[in-house]
């Protein structure tokens, strides 16, 4: 059975210990199936878009796709052979386009990229005027973020993972592509990665999805010193969350949207949990499991 894995930007960023753990758990269940592994980039892009400014947005989620990738292939890879002694892994990268909607200037900014500001003045002076939102952890820049219609290349998808254990695509999220009458563009906007990982779970046949992050799950009242860990919630449970303005926009309401699609879509489970505590996912407890309602 194949495997969809998902790390957030925020909880790589390049830290020893978070590429550890992702070893440790892709080892664990590397035995029962193939993976594809994808991964967040909000850190990264937007530090390359702060850097050089001219830079499209989708070309900045191609060039993370290339560097976190292959960070990500080495760093499994050391770790793989450190944990188990196991030096035959085969790991690749694809750098990974999808199809979405012209993204229209009017679109309301949702997806955050960058580092967080303690605040809005601060965020402002750094970044000049942008859309900025407010989170527990600070402000943050935010970007357009239309919802990926299809992969542009499934059938490149499916080559890889045929001869190799892993494969690490759908990068943030995709390089977002429109089809216009000059042919295929990239897009000025970055796709949400959770709503590309459950496209490309549903696409693979998986039936579970694994969201990696740095908090243990979903939580009730979510910064509050009443906040409470949900470990079981079913699909519709979590779309009522939504619905009622219990999740960060841009933060946990896209991992909890995109897991309950997969979970609706396929019957599956989609999980959501630390980063630094694999076992929790490896054991269905301490994280939080959605599934369908049906």
């Amino acid at each position: 059975m194949p495997y969809l894995v998902s790390v957030g930007g925020n909880a790589l960023k390049g830290r020893h210990a978070e590429m550890s753990k992702l070893a440790f758990f892709l080892s664990r269940i590397i035995g029962n199936g193939k993976v594809v592994l994808t991964h967040g980039n909000g850190p990264q892009v937007g530090a390359i878009e702060s850097a050089m400014p001219e830079t499209k947005l989708g070309v900045a989620t191609a060039m993370t796709q290339a560097e976190i990738g292959i960070r990500l292939k080495e760093g499994v890879l050391f770790g793989f052979e450190h944990n188990s002694g196991r030096k035959d892994l085969r790991i690749d990268v694809l750098i990974t386009e999808v199809f979405v909607k012209e993204t229209r200037h009017d679109m309301k900014p949702v997806k955050p990229i960058g580092s967080y500001y303690k605040t809005r003045k601060e965020a402002l002076g750094e970044l000049g005027s942008v859309s900025l939102a407010s989170y527990v952890k600070g402000y943050r820049r935010v970007v357009p973020s239309p919802e990926p219609l299809r992969l542009a290349r499934p059938d490149s998808l499916h080559a890889l993972l045929e001869c190799n254990d892993i494969v690490i695509a759908g990068g943030g999220g995709g390089v977002p592509v429109i089809e216009t009458g000059r042919g295929r563009e990239i897009a000025e906007c970055v796709v949400d990665k959770d709503y590309t990982s459950a496209m490309i779970a549903q696409e693979i046949g998986s039936s579970i999805m694994y969201i990696f992050t740095d908090v243990d799950g979903v939580y009730e009242g979510f910064g509050t010193k009443k906040q409470r860990l949900i470990e079981r919630i079913s699909a519709k449970e979590a779309k009522d969350m939504k619905e009622g303005g219990e999740l960060e926009m841009g933060s946990m309401e896209p991992k909890v949207s995109a897991a309950a699609r997969f979970a609706e879509r396929t019957g599956g489970i989609g999980v959501i949990a630390n980063l630094l505590k694999p076992e929790s996912a490896l054991s269905l407890s301490g994280c939080t499991v959605i599934y369908s309602s049906n």
